[in-house]
């Protein structure tokens, strides 16, 4: 698990480089994920999941998301996520906010949901340290 807990802070933080993303207007997730309102997710079984709910995302682009999620964490030694097209599950325990794919456009926006108690207090130092808003749920 602590080569997990690394990868979601790196991959938290790394992934938030510039991307041309596809627009179309998929709405804003309130405290849990919906899938209504996301494009898809990207969940780490079942530990934490990227849900792709700014309004830029569609599948396609959601789903381009993760991987791209998915070769950087992976290679850092990261086991494969599973992309999920209905977004991230319920039941999360906490998440993260304020980080965009492309830091140039809130469209890209994303939410990091963590289902696992024990990796928070590590994941919650790095959410607040990177600049994003820790919630828990």
């Amino acid at each position: 698990m602590n080569h997990l807990k690394t990868i979601t802070l790196v991959a938290t933080l790394a992934a938030c480089s510039s991307s041309p993303k596809d627009t179309g207007d998929t709405g804003a997730t309130g405290p849990t994920p919906a899938a209504s309102t996301s494009a898809g997710g990207c969940d780490w079984m079942g530990s934490f999941c990227y849900d792709f709910d700014g309004p830029a995302w569609d599948a396609a682009s959601a789903e381009a998301g993760c991987d791209a999620f998915t070769d950087a964490a992976v290679s850092e030694g990261a086991p494969l996520p599973t992309f999920v097209a209905s977004g991230c599950p319920s039941g999360a325990v906490a998440q993260c906010t304020g980080f965009s794919y492309d830091p140039t456009d809130p469209g890209t926006a994303f939410t990091l949901y963590y289902y696992d108690a024990t990796i928070l207090p590590e994941v919650q130092a790095g959410c607040t340290d990177g600049g994003g808003t820790w919630t828990d749920l």
